[in-house]
C-alpha cells in the first residue's frame, strides 16, 4: 500500500516569513545607500551575499512545499525538484535530530535522516505524516538490525515511539 504525504504552508510559513525577512533587512540598507548616492562600501558590500542566503532559503522552502514524499514496502520517494528514493532493504543508518533555535530548547522540528549507500534522504516534522514515515523506517531500520544512536532513541522517545526502538547502545533485533 502507498501512502502521499506533503509540507503543507501553515507548516512552512515560518519558514517563508523568515526568509522574506532576512532578504528584506539585507536589501534596504543598500537601496537606501544607493539611492542616497552614497554607493556601496565597508559593511554593506556583505549585505548582497547575506540577501542571496536568505533567498536560497525561500527556495529551499518552496521547493520542499512544492515536493510530495511517497512511501510504500519497497521505500520511500520523494518526487519533484529535487526528486529521490531509497530502497528499504538498502537502509544503513537512521537518525533522528531535534534543533531548535530557542535556548529552552522549545519550538524545534526534528529531522529524519535515512541513509543508503546511494545516498541521503533528509525529511522534516514539517511534513504531513513525519510520526509514520519515523515508525515505517524505523520497522525497516529494524529488519535489518541497524543500532539507534543515544540521541535518535531520545528522540523516538519525544515522539511516543521509544517502545518500538531497543535499549541504548544495543542493535535492533
Amino acid at each position: 500500500m502507498k501512502s502521499a504525504y506533503f509540507y503543507p504552508l501553515q507548516n512552512l510559513r515560518g519558514d517563508y516569513i523568515r526568509a522574506l525577512s532576512g532578504a528584506s533587512i539585507c536589501v534596504a540598507p543598500l537601496v537606501l545607500s544607493i539611492s542616497e548616492g552614497g554607493g556601496v562600501t565597508g559593511g554593506l558590500l556583505l549585505l548582497p551575499f547575506f540577501a542571496a542566503l536568505f533567498l536560497l532559503y525561500f527556495a529551499n522552502t518552496l521547493v520542499k512545499q512544492l515536493s510530495s514524499v511517497a512511501i510504500d514496502d519497497r521505500g520511500i520517494s520523494i518526487s519533484g525538484f529535487r526528486a529521490r528514493k531509497i530502497r528499504w532493504d538498502q537502509l544503513v543508518e537512521l537518525k533522528l535530530s531535534y534543533f531548535t533555535t530557542w535556548r529552552g530548547g522549545e519550538n524545534g522540528w526534528m529531522q529524519l535522516r535515512l541513509k543508503t549507500p546511494a545516498g541521503v534522504l533528509r525529511l522534516s516534522s514539517a511534513l504531513i505524516g513525519f510520526e509514520h514515515i519515523v515508525r515505517v523506517a524505523l520497522r525497516s531500520a529494524a529488519l535489518r538490525n541497524i543500532a539507534l544512536d543515544d540521541v535518535t532513541l531520545k528522540n523516538l522517545n519525544e515522539l511516543g515511539l521509544a517502545d518500538q526502538a531497543p535499549p541504548p547502545g544495543s542493535v535492533i533485533a
